[in-house]
């Protein structure tokens, strides 16, 4: 049996606000961003969902929705960019 065979969609988060300076050590370090080279913190600029969370939402067929702290943005897995995912405001939800 599949790990996704109940599941009816995928839910990913980004604790992040759009253009919030990102300081967090474990997610520094899993982007390898050296902060003294690249001149300082990187800065959250959601564009909708990533390549990786497109490709994992055809990969199981199923609806992803990336939560930010201020918007929900809706892949369908028959979208394959930014531009085609569905973007709500949370208003505060």
């Amino acid at each position: 049996a599949s790990f996704f065979e109940d599941a009816v969609a995928l839910l990913h988060t980004h604790p992040y606000a759009p253009n919030e300076v990102v300081k967090n050590q474990d997610c520094l370090e899993k982007r390898n961003w050296d902060v003294e080279k690249r001149g300082g913190y990187p800065i959250y600029r959601p564009a909708g969902p990533s390549d990786q969370d497109f490709k994992v939402s055809k990969s199981v067929s199923l609806p992803l929705y990336t939560l930010d702290t201020e918007n929900i943005y809706i892949t369908s897995e028959t979208d394959t960019t930014a531009a085609q995912a569905e973007s709500i405001s949370r208003c505060g939800f």
